[in-house]
Formats: structure tokens, C-alpha cells, sequence
């Protein structure tokens, strides 16, 4: 049952960038906690935080299609040096502008949509390189593994960040995030860009990108795994409303908590995935996964006004189901897309399970302010559910597609 770490010492390749990307994803988390945290200060709006999340989207989606195409034609690994360089150098430029009180609420998106366009363009060379460092019969463990190291990042992240808000302030949070891309690219040096199985026809274009789009369109399963998860997380990710939530208690550390709880979750569904490896009925485990990240938000919400720390296991629960989806569909695209075409396909996938938060945070950052905080999260987890069941009753292929045996 518990987690198989056996690829991380039978590959070095893999293992160096398992490090580096720890470390990465570390820092982007302690600046994750920083960015809400330095908006709401200055605004006190939730409406003003859940912005945050529309204004990193449209450059995840513009430069996370191109960042596909350009993936499958020049070298992942440099891609990644590159953008990780340039993502260092605006974290330590934007940790200097806050130490100066130079920055401004315009200041902090400009930033926001910047680094999201860096992430959005370098993030599909990274998960298109990654299941070429592994055989292909050990990619469900490579899916368990990237998942629990994400997590793991989720919760040790927000708590050095709260730790860094608290001793040092904002401008702590950037530096330590500007740190970890410094260490991550060290790492990647240690890591060859493998082979492909073919030389890439297209150039990075939009002929290309429509090619990827057509690819996924034409195969139901992959279209399923895009759809659930963007249902299931645009109208009920509630991080947008931990810092008004954390007020409605009067503490300021109860937003640490809010913010580790998903990942915490989470960190158990992996720690424990063994049992995964051998389910071939892929498809309904990323159904069920969503249906019970929607079900636990009602409860999360519900439970605020009696109890926060019944509150914060089933937001903790929620962070359990929503990892058994998301180790189901990494194993469905890791298993079924041709190397051809990882790169843009690895664009959408990351569109769709990133997309769906940023959407989630600005949409309840709004509907709570003109209602209330649980009245959102009931309200957005409800439509999930219905929408769920309407889309799944359109893809018969998909929850009932098998994984071939092993």
C-alpha cells in the first residue's frame, strides 16, 4: 500500500530532476501564500485576491499552448533552464520592489501574469521530458511519485511562507522563491534531454498547435480527463477565501493551516498509492476523485461556522480525492500520448488542471463577496456535482476506459 520510491533510485536522471523540481516547487508555493497574502493587505477584498487567478490565466493559456508546440520541437531540458533562469531574476527584482515599498496592486498582477506566463511556457518541456527519463511500465509510480512530491511542496511551502511573512515579511517570500529556482537549475544540469522517437514534422506554429488540439479532440478518454477536472475545480477552489476566512476567526494562523489542509490530504493519497498501480479502470477513479473533492468542499463549508478543525479535515479530505484523480489522469496521458506529441498535449493538460483553480478562485472571490464565503463554496461545489454527472452521461468511453494489463 505505501508509496514505491524504487524509480528515484533506479534512474538517476529522473531522480535529479525529482530534486530540482522539489526545490522549485517549494519556492513557488512560499510565493504562492505571499502574492494573496500582499493583495489583501493592500485591498482587503477577497473579490481583489480571486482576481489574481484571472489575471494569471490568460498567460498560462496563451504561452502554455505555444510552450507545447515550441516542446516538441527544440530541447526540453534547455526550455526549462531558460525559463527557470528568467523566473529566478523577476522573483529577486519583485522581492527588492517590495523591500522599497516600491510595488502597487497593478504592480503585483503585472508580476503574477509575468511568472505565469514563464511557468505556462516551460511547464509542458517538463512534463513531456520527465516519462522519457523512466521506462514506460513505470510511469503509474512516476505519477505517484510527481504527485506526492507536488504535495509534499503544498504543505511545507505555505508553512515556510507563513513563517517567512511572519520574521521577514513579503519581500522573504520572493527571495526564498528566487533561492529555489537557482538550486533547481543545478540540479537540471545533471540531467541529459533524451532521444525522440522521431524528429519533430512542425515547426512551433499554430498549425502545430492545432494539430494537438485535433489529437485530443478525436480520443474521448483524454477529452474526459480535461473535462472532469476543470468541472470539478472551476466552480469549488476555495483558496481565494482562506485569508477571509481565516478573519472570520479573528487569527491570523489559521491561514497556514487552510493553506497546507488540501495538500495535507493529499500527501496521504499518495504516501498510501501503491493499491493504484494494479486498478485498470482509470477512468472511473478520476469520476470518483472528482465526486469526492465536490461532496467534501459542501462539508468544509458547512462545518466553518461550528467547528474550524472539522472544517479543515474535510478540506484535508478534499485534498485526498482530488489526488486520486489526478495520479489516474497524469498515468492516462503519460500512457497514452506519443512522444510526437507530449509537448502540446502536455499544454493542455496543464491548461485544464490549472486553469480550472484560477477560474475557481476568481469566480468564489466574487460570488463571496456579494453573498458569503459558504454560501459560495455551496453554491459552486453544487453546480460541479450536476455538471459532473450531465458530462460524464456525454463520455461513456472515458469512464469506462481500461488501462491495458501490465
Amino acid at each position: 500500500m505505501v508509496l514505491d520510491v524504487g524509480p528515484l533510485k533506479k534512474y538517476p536522471q529522473f531522480r535529479w530532476l525529482f530534486i530540482g523540481q522539489l526545490v522549485s516547487i517549494l519556492g513557488s508555493n512560499i510565493a504562492y501564500v505571499a502574492s494573496p497574502f500582499l493583495i489583501y493587505q493592500m485591498t482587503n477584498s477577497t473579490a481583489q485576491v480571486g482576481l489574481l487567478g484571472a489575471v494569471s490565466l490568460v498567460p498560462l493559456v496563451v504561452f502554455g499552448f505555444w510552450g507545447g508546440a515550441v516542446a516538441d520541437v527544440w530541447n526540453r531540458r534547455k526550455i526549462i533552464f531558460v525559463c527557470e533562469g528568467s523566473l529566478a531574476l523577476i522573483s529577486a527584482g519583485f522581492a527588492l520592489a517590495i523591500h522599497y515599498d516600491k510595488v502597487s496592486v497593478p504592480g503585483v498582477f503585472a508580476v503574477a501574469a509575468l511568472m505565469s506566463a514563464l511557468g505556462g511556457f516551460h511547464r509542458p518541456a517538463l512534463e513531456s521530458l520527465t516519462p522519457r527519463l523512466v521506462p514506460r511500465e513505470e510511469l503509474p509510480k512516476i505519477s505517484s511519485l510527481n504527485g506526492f512530491r507536488g504535495t509534499f511542496a503544498h504543505i511545507l511551502g505555505p508553512a515556510i511562507g507563513g513563517l517567512l511573512l511572519a520574521k521577514g515579511g513579503v519581500s522573504f517570500a520572493f527571495w526564498a522563491d528566487a533561492l529555489s529556482y537557482i538550486i533547481s537549475m543545478a540540479f537540471l544540469l545533471g540531467v541529459r534531454n533524451p532521444a525522440r522517437d522521431e524528429a519533430p514534422k512542425d515547426r512551433p506554429g499554430l498549425k502545430a498547435i492545432r494539430e494537438g488540439f485535433a489529437y485530443a479532440l478525436q480520443r474521448p478518454v483524454l477529452l474526459g480527463t480535461y473535462l472532469v477536472d476543470m468541472i470539478a475545480m472551476t466552480f469549488c477552489y476555495p483558496s481565494a477565501l482562506f485569508p477571509a476566512i481565516a478573519g472570520m476567526y479573528g487569527v491570523a494562523s489559521k491561514l497556514g493551516p487552510l493553506y497546507s489542509a488540501i495538500s495535507a490530504g493529499a500527501l496521504v493519497a499518495t504516501a498510501f498509492s501503491a493499491w493504484t498501480y494494479k486498478v485498470r479502470r482509470h477512468g472511473a477513479m478520476v469520476a470518483f476523485g472528482a465526486f469526492g473533492w465536490c461532496l467534501c468542499v459542501i462539508a468544509f463549508a458547512g462545518l466553518l461556522t461550528y467547528s474550524y478543525w472539522a472544517a479543515l479535515f474535510f478540506l484535508a479530505a478534499a485534498g485526498y480525492f482530488d489526488m486520486i484523480s489526478a495520479t489516474f489522469r497524469f498515468t492516462i496521458w503519460n500512457e497514452t500520448v506519443p512522444d510526437s506529441h507530449r509537448g502540446r498535449l502536455a499544454g493542455i493538460e496543464m491548461i485544464s488542471y490549472m486553469s480550472g483553480p484560477l477560474l475557481g478562485n476568481t469566480l468564489l472571490g466574487y460570488l463571496a463577496a456579494v453573498t458569503s464565503v459558504q454560501s459560495a463554496l455551496v453554491a459552486g461545489a453544487s453546480s460541479s456535482l450536476v455538471l459532473l454527472i450531465v458530462a460524464l452521461f456525454f463520455l461513456t468511453p472515458f469512464w469506462r476506459y481500461r488501462a491495458a494489463a501490465r
